[in-house]
């Protein structure tokens, strides 16, 4: 293999402004993982360019940011879409943990020492933090019928994705992970495309304002507002095929003995170098403690106005091989990236839910 040469890249994200059919969504979903080629997904480009810098207002603003340039485009084209580049900023994503009382999750350290060296190609450095840091790490597995999630993931727009510095976490995101999709991926049982993943019979998640509905209404339980006390949702039910199978209740305290969140991380020179780092942690949430943590890094494709493909790129570790129609699958990474993990320490118990 020719020294910058790479495995071929995976798409995870899908089609965002259509309205899609139960049918074609369940089909985007399941295919959003196959490798694509994509301008920039791939195309590592190793010549020497000028600094890349992020933002002089901060790295939450976009490398493009600027409000004078925004109205500008505006006046120039109403209504096009390309003018929110110049507003971009980085999604807020709290945590919402459901025990305050409880001491804080103790996330592992940064290495003292970087593997990062003076003139190293991205391709370079990428494999170099994925043989020193990259791996799944679990210290002890239980097995549930239902997890809590944490911290919900905010969409991030294609624009967003092709921006160097302001997603704070571009290894773990895809579809299947943004908050208006996670109860479709996440709940049991999963059909014969991604059986290997059986999911979870319930899943519990904190809310507040910023928190977006699901993309689809279900059974119309799904648009219910919250009242009074009641801060946490439970979603169940869906068989995978139907979205009108899905249920979700409003709560006032969570079944979940098991919860997960995530982060994103930074190394010296990674954003520069077209590298992001991102960690999903499985946890204990009577005490917090650690049961088990993925961490990975994606490798980017340059564009060349800066940016950087995250939309498509090389991760470590990947998606393992998979089972599909007829054959074997590798991918990257798939809609259902974090269950894949979450499913080795919070095992699913294979226990329908009942009120």
């Amino acid at each position: 293999m020719p020294r910058h040469s790479l495995p071929p890249c995976s798409f995870s994200r899908g089609p965002h402004r259509l309205a899609l059919t139960t049918a074609r969504l369940l089909q985007a979903l399941a295919v959003s993982g196959l490798c694509v080629v994509l301008a920039g997904c791939g195309a590592f480009i190793e010549e020497k360019r000028r600094p890349v810098k992020p933002h002089p207002l901060g790295e939450t603003y976009g490398q493009m940011y600027d409000e004078a340039e925004h109205e500008k485009c505006r006046n120039r084209e109403r209504g096009d879409g390309r003018c929110q580049r110049f507003l971009l900023r980085r999604n807020e994503n709290p945590e919402i943990w459901p025990y305050r009382d409880v001491p804080p999750l103790k996330w592992p350290e940064a290495p003292k020492e970087s593997v990062y060296r003076e003139g190293m190609t991205p391709v370079e450095y990428w494999r170099a933090l994925c043989k020193a840091e990259a791996g799944e790490f679990i210290y002890r597995t239980v097995e549930v019928e239902g997890v809590y999630q944490v911290r919900p993931r905010k969409h991030e727009t294609d624009y967003a994705m092709a921006d160097r510095y302001i997603v704070e976490d571009p290894y773990g995101n895809t579809l299947g992970e943004e908050e208006a999709y996670i109860a479709f991926t996440y709940l049991a049982p999963k059909d014969r495309w991604t059986r290997e993943l059986p999911g979870y019979s319930y899943l519990e998640s904190g809310w507040h304002p910023g928190v977006a509905r699901p993309a689809f209404n279900g059974d119309g339980s799904l648009r219910e507002k919250p009242s009074p006390g009641r801060r946490f949702q439970r979603y169940y039910g869906f068989d995978q095929r139907r979205f009108d199978t899905m249920r979700m209740v409003w709560v006032e305290s969570i079944v979940s003995t098991i919860g997960f969140t995530w982060r994103g991380i930074r190394r010296p020179m990674d954003r520069e170098l077209g590298i992001a780092g991102g960690e999903l942690a499985v946890v204990d949430l009577k005490t917090n403690q650690l049961l088990g943590l993925r961490r990975g890094f994606i490798l980017g494709g340059q564009l060349p106005d800066g940016g950087v493909s995250w939309g498509g790129g090389n991760v470590c570790p990947d998606y393992m091989s998979v089972e599909g129609p007829g054959k074997i699958l590798r991918r990257n990474k798939h809609h259902d990236f974090g269950l894949w993990f979450l499913t080795k320490v919070a095992k699913p118990s294979g226990k329908a839910y009942s009120e």
